[in-house]
């Protein structure tokens, strides 16, 4: 009888048993292999498809992010904090071992879209207080005090509500389990990154841009005044 893995350990440890089967009677049975079937394959195609949207959506992040900015600086500071997302979810596989897998995938786009709207409250209040107070380094202080708690909140909701789904005794956890383990380690390390390490990129980005723009504003007068 065929029956379905519990727990995504166990359906880790049937696909090495099976892995290594086939290793093993590969030298006598040459051009044996392994092939996707059933769910597999369609999950495995999903997966590429998964691949091939996350650069479109990227991009139209961006295009997005820049349209509501105008700040090239600004929106490479929230792309930036994407990568909070990402060494969260990845923290998690390799402390637990699960391999990259469909529902991982589907976790970290969950994850970058959260870390995005935290990053967003962010610089969208610091750039409020940058208008009235013309002082970037006071205006990223106050907008992480005034969004820590929405920010806390939102995050201790979304790892609540994805605690039972990381359960690895309910039925489903094979595949519930990746995708609730990535996105709980995701938003906790992000949350944390978040509020520490956005202010600063937040302020970095701006003190660049604004030296970039007196370079090219000096530039522009010498020419000027050459000619």
């Amino acid at each position: 009888l065929l029956a379905a893995p519990h727990s995504a350990a166990s359906a880790r440890l049937v696909s090495d048993v099976a892995l290594a089967e086939v290793d093993r009677l590969a030298s006598d049975l040459p051009g044996l292999a392994l092939l996707p079937a059933g769910d597999t394959a369609t999950r495995l195609e999903m997966m590429s498809d998964l691949s091939h949207a996350l650069g479109s959506m990227l991009l139209l992040l961006v295009a997005v992010l820049y349209a509501l900015f105008r700040s090239l600086a600004q929106v490479a500071v929230i792309l930036a904090s994407l990568v909070f997302a990402l060494s969260g979810g990845m923290l998690v596989l390799s402390v637990t071992g699960l391999p990259v897998s469909l529902p991982v995938l589907i976790g970290l786009i969950l994850l970058l879209g959260i870390v995005a709207k935290n990053a967003i409250l962010l610089i969208d209040r610091a750039q409020m207080l940058l208008a009235g107070s013309g002082n970037m380094a006071q205006a990223v202080i106050i907008a992480a005090s005034d969004r820590a708690r929405p920010i806390i909140m939102t995050s201790v909701a979304m790892i609540a509500g994805m605690l039972p789904a990381a359960l690895p005794w309910l039925d489903g956890s094979a595949f519930r389990q990746p995708l609730a383990l990535t996105v709980i380690g995701g938003v906790a390390v992000s949350t944390i990154l978040s509020l520490v390490v956005t202010p600063v990129l937040c302020l970095i980005a701006h003190t660049a841009a604004c030296r970039i723009m007196r370079i090219a504003a000096k530039s522009i007068a010498l020419r000027i005044a050459r000619a």
